[in-house]
């Protein structure tokens, strides 16, 4: 299948192709996540020893040189990392759309009759948005959490493998959070669509407004757009439960990892630097567990898109099936 067929393909079909045709990319994105993350891990243990040195009254012996430079090192190897990752997704959402604007063209206005002008602009415009929220950002922040794993895992293990105990709290509540986005998935697809039936309204009230002489005595354009903002808020509202209860068991965990982790402190009698050692991973690992939210957002909401786009890929489908019909039938005549 060419790569003209992108909106013809399944979910994760398209998804498999899309990172192989900008392989490099994310080759070279991944190559500069693992260095960040290496990069960013030092800075733990450098906390605990510029701690120690200061308790010890070492002021002397601390190299402030090392520090400007692994702050250069993240500057740099993060701004690469998004860099190579947003790209490619900028470049699929303009492939994406043209696509979808190419099958409207070529197909008879007839045929998709029933799809509202609000809705084809909802697809044409918001739901490739968020497939490239998807592809850029969400993609982005999975191999951010998958390298951090395997870089920040290790060396707290190699330090005090009691301390890997105490982020039991930050993996429970993980799972909860994804599980809880999965289920207020459909909420928000239902959200998406309401949307799009707001759009078709204030295109409506404009169309109305241009061939009614008193417009203000028409009360119905605004009624039905008032009902219409109504319904679209209240799905809103209600696909954001699920994030309104979630996220803060992501900041609950973190406060009793970080309980837990100085009460191993104290239990082993550690040297207080320890809780800085350990603090300071629970805070780089926190950077891509919070992500984790948005993660979920983009995915929902990029599964959804799809979903409503291929909606209307299929009834543009049948119409080019139908009329190759009929000009084959045509030809049989002649």
């Amino acid at each position: 299948m060419s790569q003209s067929k992108r909106l013809e393909r399944p979910f994760l079909i398209w998804l498999f192709f899309h990172l192989m045709e900008f392989i490099p990319y994310y080759i070279g994105s991944l190559l500069a996540l693992y260095l960040l993350h290496r990069t960013q891990s030092k800075i733990p243990l450098m906390a605990k020893e510029l701690g120690d040195l200061i308790m010890s009254k070492q002021m002397d012996k601390i190299h402030f040189m090392d520090f400007i430079l692994v702050a250069l090192g993240i500057i740099i190897f993060r701004t690469l990392s998004r860099l190579l990752f947003f790209y490619p997704a900028r470049i699929q959402q303009l492939n994406l759309r043209t696509e979808i604007l190419e099958k409207l063209e070529e197909t008879h206005p007839d045929s998709y009759q029933k799809v509202s002008d609000g809705q084809l602009f909802e697809i044409a415009y918001n739901d490739i948005n968020r497939l490239r929220g998807f592809i850029g950002f969400g993609l982005l922040q999975v191999g951010n959490i998958i390298i951090a794993g395997l870089i920040f895992i290790p060396k707290i293990n190699s330090f005090n493998h009691s301390f890997l105990i105490a982020l039991l709290p930050i993996l429970v509540s993980t799972i909860l959070f994804s599980i809880i986005i999965y289920l207020f998935q459909p909420l928000a697809k239902k959200g998406m669509d309401l949307h799009g039936d707001l759009q078709n309204s204030l295109i409506e009230i404009y169309d109305g407004k241009k061939t009614i002489k008193n417009f203000h005595q028409e009360k119905s354009f605004t009624a039905k757009f008032e009902k219409s903002s109504q319904l679209e808020l209240s799905y809103f509202f209600k696909s954001s439960l699920g994030r309104i209860f979630s996220v803060p068991l992501i900041s609950l965990a973190t406060g009793i990892s970080l309980a837990w982790g100085a009460w191993i402190v104290y239990s082993q009698k550690l040297p207080s630097t320890s809780l800085i050692f350990f603090s300071g991973f629970l805070y780089l690992i926190m950077e891509p567990i919070y992500f984790l939210s948005w993660i979920g957002v983009v995915t929902s909401q990029g599964f959804a898109a799809w979903k409503r786009i291929q909606d209307l890929v299929k009834i543009l489908k049948q119409d080019n099936v139908r009329r190759d019909h009929l000009l084959l039938w045509g030809k049989q005549i002649i």
